[in-house]
């Protein structure tokens, strides 16, 4: 006597579902948030740093108590501004680099080899540091928006955008003004993503 068991199908046995790449590809990659969601914890950490308030709580209460509910994201152009600068660069200059970097094979498409794990962490630490070369200035802008509710009123630089930001810096300070902070920015872009990038 033959018994024959009932075979459940599913699209899943002729299109078995592909594995998420690894590698993050320009053309694709979806940023996980976006400035506006972020920015108001980015300003209340430069503000605790920059006043010495002992809480999150506390600083974010000052700002409204002061700004009101839009002086969470005192500072978004430059935030903005950043982000475009940083993340275009980086992803543009890793795309390539982890092409440049890979050994000629010319049997396989593109002419290169697949990558190896070094060869991805030394393009995001050279990409990342491209990066946070070009979003430096951007970068010298928002902390000075960010941080400016937190001096006194004469002290302040009272910047309307990151564009007023940026011409007023270079017309009173140079353009070397936007060059402050460079190394540590760089470093930290650098190894961030080597680490994000390369794994």
């Amino acid at each position: 006597m033959t018994v024959i068991f009932p075979i459940m199908l599913t699209t899943a046995h002729f299109h078995p579902r592909p594995k998420l790449p690894l590698i993050p590809d320009t053309r694709t990659h979806v940023v996980p948030a976006s400035p506006p969601t972020y920015s108001p914890l980015d300003l209340t950490k430069v503000r605790m740093q920059a006043s010495g308030s002992p809480t999150i709580i506390a600083t974010i209460r000052t700002t409204l108590h002061h700004a009101g509910v839009f002086g969470l994201w005192d500072g978004i152009s430059a935030t903005l501004l950043r982000q475009f600068t940083y993340s275009l660069v980086r992803f543009a200059a890793y795309e390539d680099l982890k092409v440049r970097l890979s050994p000629h094979a010319p049997g396989m498409p593109g002419g290169h080899a697949p990558p190896t794990t070094s060869t991805l962490a030394i393009a995001g630490a050279l990409a990342g540091a491209a990066g946070g070369l070009v979003g430096n200035p951007a970068d010298v802008v928002l902390v000075r928006m960010q941080a400016d509710a937190t001096k006194p009123a004469a002290e302040r630089y009272g910047y309307k955008n990151c564009v007023d930001g940026l011409v007023k810096i270079v017309r009173s300070e140079g353009v070397g003004a936007l060059a402050r902070g460079l190394t540590p920015n760089v470093v930290r872009a650098s190894l961030m993503n080597a680490s994000q990038l390369g794994s």
